[in-house]
């Protein structure tokens, strides 16, 4: 899955070298030597990604995060630094935006790992409550992975088409339809061995799961409404694992 990254950094080499890497790993990397630049590219385009340096004259990176969070709020905001006790990186953790603090100089691999998300995993959210999908876009953004949210049945398979999850996340009562019909399709999908694994949620008190269980044993896991964040997220390790 192709994602497109926003490298942040007054060090243009740095910036530069980073986003070179990000492309050469088939991604689509841009760059920004400024708090203003990244925020007028963000103006311009979506990024699933932003990677920023805190210390920056002008802006710093957590200031450029809070404004770009509102702004957008499903982008993952990555942190980096250079200063293991600088003061920010408390203002950091207290807004529950950035997915991870990384130290300078970067170790490539790690990098490459947040980019990829928990266990490599991008996630597609398909909620038609836009409340409910922004909390846990929200929370699991904050986690490290990367989310792209769907409304309704139309958008999911736009974003499908684009570019195929590794796991989704799916409502089973949408406004243009049943996401069961979607989950059948993903774990059927052509040129994949097993399917995409998914996560169904629904506030339905009898379900019958059995037909789903059949389609991909152990590619799928069942949540019902209302559940807390973490539970998402161990159904999420539960798949990683399987």
């Amino acid at each position: 899955m192709s994602i497109h990254v926003l490298v942040v950094d007054d060090n243009r080499e740095l910036a530069d070298n980073l986003a070179e890497i990000l492309t050469d790993e088939g991604h689509t990397a841009h760059t920004a030597y400024s708090g203003q630049e990244a925020l007028a590219a963000a103006n311009r385009q979506h990024y699933d990604i932003v990677l920023t340096d805190i210390r920056m004259p002008g802006m710093d990176g957590v200031e450029l995060i809070t404004r770009m969070h509102e702004r957008d709020p499903q982008a993952t905001y990555l942190l980096m630094t250079a200063h293991a006790s600088d003061g920010l990186l408390a203002t950091a953790a207290s807004l529950g935006i950035a997915g991870a603090v990384l130290p300078k100089p970067l170790v490539i691999e790690d990098l490459l790992a947040r980019i990829l998300g928990p266990s490599g995993a991008q996630l597609l959210l398909v909620e038609d409550d836009e409340v409910l999908a922004e909390a846990l876009g929200t929370n699991l953004r904050a986690r490290g992975y990367v989310v792209r949210v769907a409304h309704t049945l139309a958008e999911a398979r736009a974003a499908i088409a684009e570019s195929s999850p590794t796991v989704a996340i799916v409502d089973v009562v949408l406004p243009d339809g049943n996401g069961i019909h979607l989950i059948r399709e993903l774990m059927s999908q052509v040129g994949e061995t097993t399917g995409v694994p998914v996560v169904l949620m629904t506030g339905i008190a009898k379900f019958d799961s059995e037909e789903l269980r059949r389609l991909a044993p152990g590619g799928i896991q069942f949540l019902t409404k209302p559940f807390a964040p973490d539970a998402l997220v161990n159904a999420l390790e539960i798949l990683g694992r399987g």
